[in-house]
């Protein structure tokens, strides 16, 4: 196939589904941010970036490396695996103190 124009390669992106997975990761990694109660800032500052960095992952805008990919899962404590799965409903585990705990005081 020849492309002959960027409206064409536009056109190709849209249908063919190109940017789902950067979709998929700016989505988690906000859901991810929320579910911990941490700003972007504190996000950035924890995988060593700017915040402005952070908001333009969350908004799609950036193509993630691998290296900065790792420092993010690194972060929230997640394999990568997790911040390119699709499947949205967060499996939030407790630390082993809190099951201590409720087993301690019922």
């Amino acid at each position: 196939m020849f492309i002959r124009s960027t409206r064409h390669l536009d056109d190709l992106k849209k249908t063919s589904g190109w940017g789902s997975t950067r979709r998929t990761l700016a989505k988690k990694i906000k859901l991810l941010r929320f579910s911990r109660g941490w700003s972007q800032e504190t996000l950035a500052e924890l995988c060593g970036f700017h915040r402005s960095y952070i908001a333009n992952i969350e908004s799609g805008k950036h193509n993630v490396s691998l290296d900065n990919l790792e420092r993010i899962a690194e972060a929230f404590e997640v394999p990568i695996a997790e911040l390119l799965n699709p499947d949205f409903n967060l499996r939030i585990e407790q630390p082993a103190a809190v099951y201590f705990l409720d087993a301690a005081y019922g």
